[in-house]
């Protein structure tokens, strides 16, 4: 043989042999996603305290307005007829 082969180190990146990304460059993207997945989930939820009576003056309000656009009449007593 009149040259021989010489060996290069292997800096470059390695997608060439199969071999992925780190396990932390894996992962990272995952993690964050699952983050404001819960966040979003909580926000549909309301897990404050206090919501729940805020949500129920709300639905309240939306009902007695939708009676009033149905033109059905306000009534004075609670059980009518007695």
């Amino acid at each position: 043989m009149t040259g021989a082969m010489k060996l290069q180190p292997d800096d470059g990146p390695r997608s060439s042999l199969g071999i992925g990304l780190g396990f932390d460059d894996v992962v990272g993207p995952r993690r964050e996603f699952a983050r404001r997945f819960i966040e979003a989930i909580r926000k549909l939820v309301g897990n404050k305290p206090g919501d729940h009576r805020k949500k129920t003056i709300r639905l309240a309000t939306r009902i007695s307005g939708a009676v009033g656009l149905a033109g059905v009449e306000r009534l004075n007593h609670p059980y009518p007829g007695i």
